[in-house]
């Protein structure tokens, strides 16, 4: 069940939402905290804390840096580890 009722807010000119004060202070939303806004069906999502994948996406990027491994080398492996799923999953053979 809902903790919140829904509020109704307005949309400015330039596409500005106020989050209500309530779900701010429950989220832990500060100024200047990124949300990442997803289109669901005829509703929007707000959800803090970045995209998951960009979050990975850098974890992945500073674990490479250490490792000494560049961009490249995990893109060939990347292709390689997706022609094996693909392989093992779905019977597709690619070149």
């Amino acid at each position: 069940m809902a903790e919140y009722s829904p509020k109704r807010i307005p949309v400015t000119e330039r596409g500005v939402v106020t989050i209500p004060a309530s779900i701010r202070k429950k989220l832990k939303l500060s100024p200047g905290t990124l949300l990442s806004v997803y289109p669901v069906g005829n509703a929007v999502v707000l959800s803090p804390g970045g995209s998951e994948v960009y979050q990975i996406a850098k974890e992945v990027e500073a674990m490479a840096s250490e490792e000494g491994v560049s961009l490249e080398e995990l893109l060939a492996d990347l292709k390689e580890q997706r022609r094996l799923y693909n392989k093992e999953t779905f019977g597709i053979e690619e070149d």
